[in-house]
């Protein structure tokens, strides 16, 4: 799957307003477990609530998805782990940055 098929993927499936780096680091969790494990992942799920606990839950989701991810590689744990900060990434006030869904620029 390529990034674009991911970023597709993600537009789709997750119905709330993301900023970039939220988008970004879910596509590149999309491109690493597939379309079908992304679409049918607690991570949408938790997303689609659209309320702010729901959205943390999510973030915690990306980075032990896969089960006991003590038991995958340390390159996996590392990817979730590199996913889930780059979605919990501060947001500066000054800068808006959202994503609009169904824009063609991400």
């Amino acid at each position: 799957m390529t990034l674009d098929d991911a970023a597709y993927i993600v537009d789709d499936a997750v119905l709330i307003e993301l900023y970039k780096h939220q988008f970004d680091a879910l596509v590149s969790f999309c491109a690493a477990i597939g379309e079908h494990n992304f679409r049918r992942s607690r991570v949408v799920a938790l997303l689609n609530k659209a309320d702010d606990e729901s959205i943390l839950k999510a973030a915690r989701e990306i980075g032990e998805y896969g089960g006991a991810v003590r038991r995958k590689s340390k390159t996996y744990r590392n990817q979730r782990k590199n996913e889930q900060k780059l979605f919990l990434k501060p947001i500066p006030v000054a800068i808006g940055g959202k994503h609009v869904k169904g824009s063609e620029k991400f």
